[in-house]
């Protein structure tokens, strides 16, 4: 995959911030998405802590780049941001349009917040996000004790790449959101979902398939940590679905729990390899975590 500049990505995805704010009175008519605060769950309204009050009600500027950088990470910790935070600092950016006095009604307003926070719905755990197969390995950035596909330092590069072709997989997404005319919530949905896409099907591996454990860090029977490992990649597969998007099919009729535990990762997709393309495909269907049943 050859790599654009770092410049040239962002300045497409502040191209796309403008086109969901133009669009902003138009969408407020549109479904709204919900969202919900919970103890385990990101911090909800970070547009609002990304930005500065002007002088009137509903006037908004954006803070400067490393502090919605800090933001944004902060909403959610020790997460993998699928969305990632560079291109929501952008697409920020360019909602507001660099000016100190951008104004929106208290409803556009409402509801790009409610689009950030969409975006930010989408991750993963630090230590749970990577991949280990025969020819390759690759760990998010994590504590080096706790990550359990690779030691995280030994892979940074690898992590670099495909983080950026994440990336580009996510802002063609949204790309052609914006050229079909959909209004900021289409256009974000696209994108997370596409989010997902490539997390689950090339980013971030099961960590319990048969294709994958044995050549991880783990080794002995599945543990809890295990388990909530398949349940994090679980959640997103449902906010995936709460979006509208439809997990492929299965490739067996019935298939027991246990089973869909084991099932290896990557099966009827191409080759994760970066020079083989990531064909847009939906994520895997269901795999069903064995967690103990904790008390009320």
């Amino acid at each position: 995959m050859t790599k654009r500049p770092r410049e040239e990505v962002d300045r497409e995805a502040f191209k796309i911030g403008k086109a969901i704010r133009k669009q902003a009175r138009k969408d407020v008519k549109s479904a709204s998405v919900k969202h919900k605060a919970g103890r385990f769950g990101p911090k909800l309204r970070v547009l609002d802590r990304f930005s500065v009050s002007g002088k009137a009600k509903g006037l908004r500027a954006a803070k400067a780049d490393k502090a919605i950088n800090r933001i944004y990470r902060a909403a959610w910790k020790g997460m993998d941001e699928l969305f990632s935070t560079a291109l929501t600092r952008e697409i920020v950016k360019g909602i507001l349009d660099g000016t100190a006095k951008t104004g929106f009604t208290d409803a556009e307003w409402e509801r790009l917040v409610s689009l950030v926070d969409l975006a930010s719905q989408a991750r993963i755990s630090t230590q749970y996000s990577g991949f280990a197969t025969k020819g390759r390995v690759m760990q998010h950035p994590a504590s080096r004790t706790k990550a359990v596909f690779a030691d995280p330092y030994a892979t940074a590069s690898e992590h670099s790449s495909m983080d950026a072709a994440r990336r580009s997989y996510v802002q063609k997404a949204l790309n052609k959101a914006v050229e079909a005319g959909g209004g900021g919530t289409a256009i974000i949905t696209a994108g997370v979902k596409a989010s997902i896409e490539f997390t689950l099907n090339y980013f971030t591996a099961p960590i319990t398939a048969d294709n994958v454990f044995k050549y991880s860090r783990r080794s002995g029977p599945f543990t809890v940590s295990d388990q909530l490992q398949i349940a994090e990649r679980e959640r997103l597969k449902g906010l995936y679905e709460t979006l509208g998007g439809t997990l492929r099919a299965p490739s067996v009729k019935s298939e027991s729990a246990a089973a869909s535990r084991k099932r290896p990762w990557g099966l009827g997709l191409k080759s994760i390899e970066p020079s083989g393309g990531f064909p847009q495909a939906p994520p895997s269907p269901r795999r069903t975590p064995q967690l103990p049943k904790f008390p009320p």
